[in-house]
């Protein structure tokens, strides 16, 4: 049980989601949104969030060097769809001077990451991996898709999208939209609590049920797998 403890406390607080705890709440503290800096912050969240989403179903972490997707176009897909992500958070918030301190700082540990990230994969693929690396960006996406994958590269799943909980970052991405709407209606504008008000509220309190239920599910389902090989496990 300690263990455990220690890994999820190792995994929550790794360099790239402690920078976030420690920018989100100025960036909350400092928002000024408007109807204007609300709906264009929403369609660049919503690209990123896109972006994740593909990227999420095409790739199995740790095993397969995915090439395919997103990936077939730059390197980082993943890293790359949370900065538009915040992105879209800043300018929805208008709370720039935290917002752009906070893109660099995340922008810096994701670089590190990805650095530290590619030895792992050059010593697990080596050439196939060392012609990828020379053919597809890590940041800027090319203009044509990279061909030099195997026959076998994934294909979208949306398996994959639960195994590798990027429904995660869906919730928490709409959950904190309406809790900017909220704050600009409520708080900025000093609107009243109607039914729009509680629909959104529930919503979101609707949004963090269905997170932890899911987790626990697959939590219940891979202990099962431990028990039994033979029961299913999603890839």
């Amino acid at each position: 049980m300690k263990e455990k403890i220690k890994q999820f406390i190792v995994r929550r607080f790794k360099a790239r989601f402690s920078t976030v705890y420690v920018f989100l709440p100025f960036l909350l503290l400092g928002s000024r949104p408007d109807d204007g800096s609300f709906r264009l912050g929403a369609w660049v969240i919503l690209a990123g969030l896109g972006l994740r989403f593909w990227a999420g179903g095409c790739v199995v972490k740790f095993n397969k060097l995915a090439t395919g997707g997103p990936y077939a176009f730059v390197r980082n897909p993943l890293y790359l769809g949370t900065l538009i992500m915040t992105a879209g958070f800043v300018i929805m918030t208008k709370a720039y001077v935290v917002g752009v301190l906070a893109l660099i700082v995340l922008f810096l540990v994701y670089d590190r990451t990805m650095k530290d990230e590619e030895l792992g994969l050059a010593s697990r693929h080596d050439e196939e991996y060392r012609l990828y690396r020379q053919s597809v960006p890590g940041w800027i996406p090319r203009l044509t898709p990279y061909k030099g994958g195997s026959s076998d590269d994934l294909s979208f799943s949306f398996q994959r999208i639960v195994f590798n909980r990027e429904y995660k970052v869906v919730i928490w991405a709409i959950f904190l939209v309406i809790g900017l709407y909220l704050y600009q209606e409520l708080v900025l504008e000093r609107g009243a609590f109607d039914l729009k008000a509680i629909f959104l509220a529930g919503l979101a309190l609707v949004l963090v049920l269905v997170d932890i239920i899911t987790e626990l599910a697959i939590r219940y389902q891979k202990s099962r797998s431990k028990s039994n090989p033979k029961s299913p496990l999603l890839v």
